[in-house]
Formats: C-alpha cells, structure tokens, sequence
C-alpha cells in the first residue's frame, strides 16, 4: 500500500467521478487519464511525500491540485 493511496483516491473521486458512472465505469476513467498523463498513483505519492518533506501538508497539496484541475477545466 502506498503511503498516500486513501488521499489520492479521494482526490481522484472528487476530481473526476460522475454521478451516473458505475464503479466500473469510474475505475476505467480513472485509469485512462492516468495512463494519458504518464503518471501513477505510486507517483502521486511519491510526489506528495516530497511536498511533505518540504513543509507542505497532504490537505495544503490536495487544495492546490483541485484548484489547477478545474482551473483547466474552466479554461486555464
């Protein structure tokens, strides 16, 4: 299990599931957007216990990725 794995997956709800998307449905979502990204939920960590490492708390990152999502979702 992957330090961070429960606060990525919660990110990851948040961020992209659709009332109307079965768990399967979400599961292949989520599966292809990190595939297009190149990046991994063992990155995701990785890279949230550097910003740990760094004086950033988990909530203080998370906040910060919603906030670069839906700013590109609205247009940058």
């Amino acid at each position: 299990m992957m330090k961070y794995e429960k606060e990525i997956d919660k990110l990851l709800e948040e961020l992209f599931r659709a009332d109307w998307m079965s768990d399967e449905d979400y599961s292949n979502f989520v599966k292809e957007v990190l595939s297009q990204t190149g990046i991994s939920k063992q990155i995701l960590s990785e890279q949230m216990e550097l910003g740990v490492m760094n004086g950033f708390d988990i909530e203080t990152q998370i906040e910060a990725v919603k906030k670069a999502v839906k700013g590109e979702e609205a247009g940058g």
